[in-house]
């Protein structure tokens, strides 16, 4: 037996006899994939599938219009021009003076 083979084989045989280390071991590796699970599950329901990468380009644009009916931000709405999506629609709330305010996304 190698130098190196007898270091491994002691180690093993320390590593092994530890007391409730599979167990400890166990748990991570469970809590591991839980997490991974429940954060893929999360990040695939933002937006629901209009997630932004922090890589993507977009320009952040905000507009305000005199009215905008049914408009539901962060569900995805689209935004077109002559027909074509360019973005949508991230935020909506309502100035001091009754209009709408939209916080747009526009793709380059």
């Amino acid at each position: 037996m190698t130098r190196d083979q007898g270091r491994i084989k002691k180690t093993w045989e320390r590593v092994r006899n530890e007391p409730k280390l599979g167990r400890n071991v166990l748990t991570l590796a469970v809590l591991l994939v839980v997490g991974l699970a429940v954060g893929g599950y999360i990040v695939s329901q933002q937006g629901a599938g209009t997630t932004t990468w922090p890589w993507q380009d977009r320009f952040i644009m905000k507009a305000e219009f005199d009215n905008a009916p049914a408009i539901s931000p962060g569900n995805g709405q689209e935004v077109r021009i002559a027909g074509v999506k360019v973005g949508q629609i991230d935020s909506a709330s309502v100035s001091d003076d009754g209009k709408a305010l939209l916080t747009l996304s526009i793709d380059p």
